[in-house]
């Protein structure tokens, strides 16, 4: 389960506003570089007239999401707006090393094959990510990449995106397979993050999750 918090931009990251903010933020842990940035193409099954549910093949995994709930957010203190979701989650990986390349390539070609154009998008991303736990009230301490063992997380991702021969960028927060009640953590998570915050305004108008976004496009 995560709840979570997304917006999107037309065009490519501001390299001089936000994406140093995120790279290079000394509040958020390590530097990151362009390196860091994890490229992959997902393909996403298009559910017209249901923005409730997502589907996508990624990285060898079929991925599915059922929304549960979405409200508005306000962060008054920030200027901040938005639509908080949580959501559910399943994977299914089908191709888990490189060895299941040829397993990858059937389930793609498959899912293709069978999926009429219309109903399939695939997008290009180049993907950060940061992870991060509760200090105090207050404050969040980043997490190293390397820890694995966490049972739930705060997390942040920026992500460059090509789909339809367009950019875009998005950027989320969410709290994710916490058992017990995110929303404390959630608000917390949103003011620490977005504090010295200098890009365009994070508004509601230009909130959504992946399926209302592309119901839009």
């Amino acid at each position: 389960m995560t709840l979570e918090i997304r917006w999107f931009f037309p065009g490519t990251i501001p390299e001089n506003e936000v994406e140093d903010w995120f790279l290079d933020n000394p509040r958020f842990g390590e530097r990151l570089t362009e390196k860091h940035g994890k490229t992959r193409e997902d393909i996403y099954l298009l559910t017209p007239g249901n923005s409730d549910i997502g589907a996508k093949l990624r990285e060898g995994k079929f991925e599915i999401k059922l929304r549960q709930v979405q409200q508005e957010f306000i962060d008054l203190a920030g200027g901040v707006s938005g639509k908080s979701e949580v959501w559910h989650k399943w994977k299914w990986p089908y191709a888990r090393t490189k060895k299941d390349k040829k397993i990858n390539e059937v389930v793609t070609n498959s899912f293709l094959a069978r999926t009429p154009e219309k109903l399939r998008v695939t997008i290009w991303k180049q993907r950060w990510q940061r992870k991060f736990k509760p200090a105090s009230p207050e404050d969040l301490d980043p997490v190293p990449k390397s820890q694995k063992d966490l049972s739930w997380r705060i997390s942040a991702e920026l992500t460059g995106l090509q789909i339809k021969g367009a950019p875009w960028w998005t950027m989320a927060i969410e709290v994710c397979e916490n058992p017990d009640d995110p929303s404390p953590f959630f608000q917390q998570s949103v003011d620490w993050m977005l504090q010295d915050y200098p890009g365009p305004l994070l508004q509601i108008d230009n909130s959504s999750s992946y399926p209302e976004w592309l119901a839009l496009l």
